[in-house]
Formats: C-alpha cells, sequence, structure tokens
C-alpha cells in the first residue's frame, strides 16, 4: 500500500489490487458503465469490463485501487498501469516511439466519489511513478464523447496523436512526455 498526497493536499491509498476485490470492481465499472450509457458514452458495458479481464488485471498485477473507507465498497477508483500496446495503437502518430513508457487504462473513478478531484490526483501518481520508474512518456486512449476524461488529460498536457476504434466507439490517443 502507497499513500500519496497529490499536490492539491488529499491523500489516497493506493494498493495493487486482489481478487478479493473483484466483486466489488465488476460492481464499480458496471455502475461507471450504466452511467457513461445514459450519457451517450458506450464505451463500457456489461460484458468490458468484465469479470474475465479485471481478473486477469489482478493476475497480471497491473491493476490497482484507490482505497477509501467512505465509497461504495471500499474502492474510491481504479486503474490499469501496463506496459502492453493494443493493436490499434498502430494508427497513432507517437512521438516517442522509442521512449520508456507506461500505458494508463481503464482509469475509474466510483460514480459516488466522483468530482473530488480523484482522476487527476490518479494521473499526478501515474506521472510521478512512470518517472520513477524510468519511464518518460505515458500513453492513454480516451473515448471522444468521455469529456471529462478527454479535458483532464489535455489539462494535463497530453496531445491527441492519433484515434482509434473499439467495439464500433471512437477514441483519441493520447501521450504525453514527462
Amino acid at each position: 500500500m502507497i499513500e500519496y498526497r497529490h499536490e492539491g493536499g488529499r491523500k489516497m491509498k493506493i494498493r495493487l489490487a486482489d481478487f478479493d476485490d473483484l466483486e466489488k470492481l465488476v460492481l464499480m465499472y458496471g455502475m461507471a458503465a450504466e452511467k457513461l450509457r445514459s450519457e451517450g458514452i458506450y464505451m463500457w458495458d456489461e460484458s468490458y469490463p468484465d469479470k474475465t479481464s479485471l481478473g486477469e488485471d489482478i493476475r497480471k498485477e497491473e491493476l490497482f485501487v484507490v482505497d477509501d473507507k467512505s465509497a461504495p465498497g471500499g474502492i474510491a477508483a481504479s486503474f490499469v498501469l501496463t506496459q502492453d500496446i493494443l493493436p490499434e495503437y498502430a494508427n497513432g502518430d507517437w512521438k516517442y516511439p522509442d521512449a520508456p513508457y507506461t500505458v494508463l487504462h481503464r482509469l475509474c473513478v466510483n460514480v459516488d466519489c466522483q468530482h473530488r478531484g480523484i482522476g487527476k490526483a490518479i494521473v499526478d501518481y501515474v506521472e510521478a511513478r512512470a518517472a520513477a520508474d524510468g519511464k518518460s512518456v505515458i500513453k492513454l486512449d480516451a473515448h471522444e464523447k468521455n469529456l471529462p476524461s478527454v479535458n483532464l488529460y489535455l489539462r494535463k498536457n497530453y496531445n491527441v496523436v492519433g484515434e482509434a476504434v473499439w467495439r464500433g466507439e471512437d477514441y483519441f490517443l493520447m501521450e504525453k512526455k514527462l
């Protein structure tokens, strides 16, 4: 468990997810998917992210959770850090293709914990962790209609380097040099 205090002063407890978290994570992502669909954003649904994909992330030790006893299920947010590049990332005009990188995937803030700066704090943490691990670039994708996420990344100086399509939905490919 890592205690991380971001620039705004909020302290977060970040740790690797374990299989005891799996049902709570499935529920949290499901609630987020439902909220997104109600806003016309069809990036997640009942089949993705699912128990299998989240379980695989746990097995590979790439899924992190932000503990918060006041959040439903005790999890305020979750995200994946990986070195795996999806085939669709070939669509990107990556500015730093040979630089050591980290990929941020599936950042999800519990619907009951949104608008508290948790997403920004996670991005700050990911950048600090990547730099400490010798990575100089963060790569990610963001659904084009998910404006809160897209705007967060743009405010944090991520650049759009291309587009990709997953499951019939359009995404921006983004990167940032640390």
